[in-house]
C-alpha cells in the first residue's frame, strides 16, 4: 500500500513540487503558468482551461494576463466551444496587447470563424491585421470555402515566404483546373424543363427524374383532352389546376435544383481534393 502522493505520476509529483518550491502564497506566477501550458501542450484542454483560470484568479495584474486569455480562447477552440473561444480572443484584444500578441490573437479568432464557417466575419478580422503571407493564406482559405476560386488565386499569389508558400502553389494548381470545371447552367436547365418537361433533369444528370417527370406531365395533358373531348370543363379545369400545373412547375423547379446541386458536388469535390493537398 503506498501513500496518495506516492500514488501520482511521477511527472505530477515533479509538477506539485515546482509550484510548492517556486510559489509561496502565489507569489510566483511561472510555475502556475508554466504548468497550464504543459497541460495545453499535451492537449489535456480542458484541465489547462482550469489553471489559467486558476493563474488568473490569483495574479488578475501580471503581465501574462493576456497571454492566459489567448491560451484559454485556443483551449476552447481545439474543444470546438468556439462561443466561448471567440469571447476569450476578444477579452485579449480589448486589453491592447503587444503586436505579437494581437497578430496572434486577432488570427486565431479569424481561424475560429473559419471553422464556424463565418467567413466574412473571418476576413473582417484579419483585414485589420498588418497584411503578410499568412494573413493572405488565410484569406485565401476564406474564399476557398465559398468556391470563389479567382478571389482565392490572387490572395495565394501574395504569399510569398513562410510555411505555406509551398501550400499555395499547390493550391492554385488545383484552382486552375477549378477554373475550367464543367459547370451546369441552372437558367439553361430551367428553360428546357419549361418548354419540354423533364428535359432539364435529362440536361443535369438526372434521367430517371426527368423521365417520370415528362410521363407525369405527359398524362396530365391527356388527361385534360380526354375530359375536354368529352365536354367536361369542369374537370378538365380541374385537372390542370391541381394536376398539371402543379406537376409542371413542379418539374421546372426540380431542374434548376438539379443542375444547381451537380454544380454544389462539383465544387465541393474539388474543395475535397484541396484540402488533402493543404
Amino acid at each position: 500500500m503506498c501513500l496518495p502522493v506516492m500514488c501520482l505520476p511521477a511527472w505530477s509529483i515533479v509538477i506539485l513540487l515546482l509550484i510548492f518550491l517556486n510559489s509561496k502564497a502565489y507569489g510566483s506566477s511561472e510555475p502556475q503558468l508554466e504548468f497550464a501550458d504543459y497541460l495545453f501542450e499535451n492537449q489535456n484542454f480542458y484541465q489547462a482551461i482550469t489553471e489559467y483560470k486558476r493563474f488568473i484568479f490569483h495574479h488578475p495584474e501580471s503581465q501574462p494576463l493576456n497571454l492566459a486569455y489567448y491560451k484559454i480562447g485556443l483551449c476552447y477552440k481545439h474543444g470546438k466551444k468556439y462561443n466561448l473561444a471567440r469571447d476569450s480572443f476578444e477579452m485579449v484584444l480589448d486589453n491592447q496587447p503587444d503586436d505579437s500578441l494581437k497578430k496572434m490573437t486577432g488570427l486565431a479568432l479569424a481561424q475560429t470563424y473559419v471553422d464556424e464557417e463565418n467567413l466574412e466575419a473571418a476576413r473582417f478580422e484579419l483585414d485589420e491585421l498588418p497584411p503578410d503571407s499568412e494573413i493572405h493564406y488565410w484569406k485565401g482559405i476564406t474564399y476557398l470555402h465559398e468556391y470563389k476560386w479567382k478571389l482565392a488565386q490572387i490572395e495565394f499569389n501574395q504569399v510569398t515566404e513562410g510555411e505555406w508558400l509551398d501550400t499555395t502553389r499547390e493550391l492554385s494548381t488545383c484552382i486552375e483546373q477549378a477554373l475550367h470545371l464543367s459547370y451546369l447552367s441552372e437558367k439553361h436547365a430551367l428553360r428546357l424543363s419549361t418548354f419540354i418537361p423533364g428535359t432539364g433533369q435529362i440536361y443535369a444528370g438526372k434521367i430517371l427524374d426527368g423521365i417520370i417527370s415528362f410521363a407525369f406531365n405527359a398524362s396530365m395533358v391527356y388527361f385534360i383532352s380526354e375530359r375536354v373531348k368529352a365536354d367536361d370543363f369542369i374537370g378538365s379545369g380541374l385537372i390542370f389546376s391541381i394536376g398539371l400545373m402543379r406537376f409542371y412547375q413542379g418539374n421546372k423547379v426540380n431542374a434548376y435544383q438539379a443542375a444547381q446541386k451537380y454544380n454544389e458536388q462539383l465544387n465541393s469535390q474539388t474543395l475535397e481534393k484541396m484540402r488533402k493537398r493543404d
